[in-house]
């Protein structure tokens, strides 16, 4: 249950959506064994959580999250969100966190826009951003290729050992980004899962 832009057009928000599947569930419209999920914004803090406790009184089952780019940004919003009552141990309501397969500064541009995530009042985005432009600079390809793998590596497991949060799901938009997922499921994951 998502509302893309249409919140910030008069269409319908993604609570709107969320308010008439339940009122259809409740109808017996479709059956209750089918899981509503919304979207959630790890990058907009404790007002994302708090907008997640509202969609989950409206019965959301559980988040598919955009990326969580940021550190600090993130645990802000981890904090609330458990705080709040959005995350927790019930097993009423599953998480899985978005990765973004970053392969350059373009892309992490991109994906810090697409969040919301202001560079000229994030000190940490600009950090963030910084680093990937100066070791981008710095590197060979060859080598930065690998040091960006790696952050999507860290991310993945960031992921998949967060509190209340059952998995993950990844956000590859290119092709380098489709490239870099099907390298960590093919490598990286299978190596992971067949040690638990």
């Amino acid at each position: 249950a998502v509302s893309g832009d249409a919140g910030g057009s008069g269409g319908l928000g993604s609570i709107d959506v969320l308010r008439e599947l339940a009122a259809m569930r409740a109808r017996g419209e479709f059956s209750r064994d089918v899981k509503l999920l919304a979207a959630a914004n790890p990058m907009r803090g404790a007002e994302d959580a708090a907008r997640m406790v509202a969609k989950r009184e409206l019965g959301c089952d559980g988040f598919i999250t955009q990326p969580a780019l940021l550190r600090d940004a993130f645990a802000e919003w981890h904090e609330s969100a458990v705080k709040y009552g959005a995350l927790d141990d019930s097993g009423d309501v599953t998480c899985h966190l978005g990765i973004a397969c970053i392969k350059s500064t373009k892309s992490l541009d991109f994906w810090l826009n697409l969040t919301g995530v202001n560079r000229s009042t994030s000190a940490e985005a600009r950090m963030v951003f910084d680093e990937f432009v100066s070791r981008e600079i710095e590197m060979s390809p060859d080598v930065f290729h690998d040091w960006a793998f790696e952050r999507l590596e860290l991310a993945t497991m960031h992921a998949i050992s967060t509190q209340y949060c059952d998995g993950a799901h990844f956000m590859p938009v290119t092709t380098q980004g489709y490239a870099f997922a099907e390298t960590l499921a093919s490598s990286v994951l299978k190596t992971f899962l067949s040690k638990k």
